[in-house]
């Protein structure tokens, strides 16, 4: 475990440059320029709005599961075929959904905000790429030793992914955990 713990934290900072840099291609396909050829000609304004309406649909949610499986396929370097993507997607989506809602509503953000900085140190935009880590461990039926998991947070945007994902009851506050320990 500590050899694991040391590796992680040599990691960190690498970790969170590739999801910036990762992101900072998404902001560049996020642009009003580049959305026209998927929405059609319209105003900045009209684009945002029906790309932030495609981040939040189910298609988008099913895409990007669809991309995670294919990615973490290839880094183990297994083949998936197209039926096995869409089942092991499926599966994927009902065991861990808050991170997909998670990243939805951030790409949500993003497509509205023309302004959006990602290397903003005031706001840490990095940390993100944690939150969504951690976010795999909420889920509807999610146990051990078949005692229920829960998260406890005060982040807004955990819970809310939560909620949206049909999981908000695994998440608490702590002051809700201490008190259901009778503490």
């Amino acid at each position: 475990m500590q050899a694991n713990i040391k590796h992680i934290s040599l990691n960190m900072d690498v970790t969170e440059q590739q999801w910036l840099n990762l992101m900072k291609e998404v902001l560049i396909r996020c642009d009003p320029k580049a959305v026209k050829q998927f929405f059609g000609d319209a105003p900045d304004l009209e684009l945002r709005k029906k790309l932030r309406h495609f981040f939040a649909d189910q298609v988008f949610v099913d895409m990007w599961a669809g991309y995670m499986v294919g990615m973490h396929a290839t880094k183990v370097g297994k083949a998936v075929s197209s039926h096995e993507l869409k089942e092991k997607s499926k599966i994927m989506l009902e065991v861990f959904p808050v991170p997909f809602h998670l990243m939805s509503s951030l790409l949500q953000k993003i497509a509205m905000d023309k302004e959006f900085k990602l290397d903003n140190p005031e706001k840490k935009r990095w940390n993100f790429v944690w939150d969504s880590q951690l976010s795999f461990s909420i889920g509807a039926n999610h146990e051990i030793a078949d005692v229920p998991i829960f998260f406890i947070t005060s982040d807004g945007e955990i819970i809310k992914a939560a909620e949206a994902a049909g999981c908000g009851s695994r998440v608490l506050s702590l002051k809700d955990y201490l008190a259901s320990v009778g503490f």
